[in-house]
């Protein structure tokens, strides 16, 4: 929550994530209401949950719709009544100065899993986009980091990178390891997601 930071309901759930170790994103949500602070949102998220949370996105300071994408170092901007029209832009020097703080959080971060972008940093060298997602995504399939989106739920405002994220960063079912199923019969066995194998669904 942009306003009230982690909130009781979000580390019922930090405790299912970790008991299944699973990869991490965070939106940090309500950033259009009074009191919101982005920065101060991610500070709860590490000082209560204990995690590396980094931003990909970040919320101009006078929050209008409009985000900064620090990979991709694009303004979007979010119009129309349900954040449907979506405006991209190369960010301005000023905007950029503005963000190079969280800029160097995220390269740093991700540095540590990717020895070709440490190397870049170290020297100051501008690493391509395609360099910082694919050490992003390691960082973050390894539970090291919990990269962090920023906007506004309710308006469609942020959610459209959120979901690159989740396609750049998050692992497809073969990736994950084998989960624990319960049979008809009682009985328990371990299913490991195959693309070639049977189908395996839950309804409820």
């Amino acid at each position: 929550d942009g306003v009230r930071g982690v909130e009781p309901q979000t580390e019922t759930v930090w405790r299912q994530r970790t008991r299944f170790l699973l990869p991490t994103l965070f939106f940090v949500n309500k950033l259009d209401r009074p009191g919101a602070d982005f920065g101060r949102a991610l500070a709860t998220v590490r000082d209560r949950l204990g995690v590396e949370a980094v931003a990909v996105t970040v919320p101009l300071p006078d929050y209008d719709g409009t985000v900064v994408h620090l990979i991709d170092r694009t303004r979007l901007r979010f119009n129309g009544e349900r954040g449907e029209q979506v405006e991209s832009e190369a960010c301005d020097p000023a905007t950029w100065d503005w963000a190079q703080p969280w800029r160097e959080s995220l390269l740093l971060a991700a540095a540590e899993m990717d020895e070709t972008l440490a190397e870049q940093v170290l020297t100051e060298q501008e690493p391509e986009p395609a360099v910082v997602w694919a050490a992003l995504r390691q960082a973050t399939l390894a539970g090291r980091i919990c990269p962090c989106f920023a906007g506004s739920a309710l308006r469609n405002q942020g959610v459209q990178p959120l979901l690159d994220g989740v396609v750049r960063l998050l692992p497809a079912p073969p990736e994950r390891p084998p989960s624990l199923a319960h049979r008809a019969d009682g009985g328990e066995e371990w299913v490991a997601m195959d693309p070639t194998g049977p189908l395996a669904a839950l309804a409820f």
